[in-house]
């Protein structure tokens, strides 16, 4: 069974890195690691974890900050979609599975911050779990005006991938920029703004 760690590594802006863990093998991947990357250790070692993999859910500079330090100290793997620029050791397909031990990470590609931008979906006994990034924030979603922004394909990831999925998933974002580190999609598309609009031609007009 998957089990989850949400760590407040600060970062550049209030970021969010996360440990997933497979609880009988302890293999583990560690999601954007960033700014105090000693809270990640300390975890990985009081967990015993064997760090598998690093797993960047897009690559602007605040969410790959650490990776060279920890796969240096770890000797894990570097996975990143395939439309990001940024070198990986490993780059991944949409609806792509990666796995620890025998339990299984879902890779979604949802595009509209970057290009390349992915969601990390997961489940175990008690929770379903989507680790978002910068695609989808508590009550705000991801900029667009980057580059590799897109508004409408943000519309597409948001609407038709993430809205599709049950409701009662835990939403883990990648900035702590709501009132709480973490929300339920159901709480998202009753609170969201984002998340209210009737069709792709109402959301691109709202920026």
């Amino acid at each position: 069974m998957l089990q989850l760690l949400q760590l407040f590594t600060k970062g550049y802006d209030n970021n969010f890195s996360y440990l997933i863990y497979d609880e009988q093998s302890r293999e583990a991947a560690v999601i954007d690691p960033c700014g105090e990357i000693q809270l990640i250790e300390k975890e990985i070692e009081k967990n015993k974890l064997q760090l598998k993999y690093i797993i960047n859910t897009h690559s602007h500079f605040d969410h790959i900050e650490k990776n060279k330090e920890i796969k240096a100290k770890y000797n894990c793997i570097i996975l990143m979609h395939e439309h990001e620029k940024y070198p990986a050791d490993k780059k991944l397909k949409h609806n792509e599975i990666i796995f620890l031990s025998k339990s299984k990470i879902t890779v979604l590609n949802t595009s509209g911050h970057t290009q390349g931008s992915i969601c990390l979906f997961f489940e175990n006994q008690e929770h379903k779990y989507l680790i978002t990034g910068d695609t989808l924030f508590v009550n705000t979603i991801g900029r667009m005006d980057f580059e590799g922004g897109n508004k409408s394909l943000m519309y597409d990831s948001l609407y038709n991938i993430i809205l599709q999925l049950d409701e009662n998933t835990i939403i883990l974002p990648g900035h702590d920029y709501g009132l709480m580190p973490m929300d339920t999609l159901k709480k998202q598309k009753e609170n969201n703004p984002f998340l209210k609009c009737k069709n792709k031609k109402e959301f691109v007009g709202r920026f």
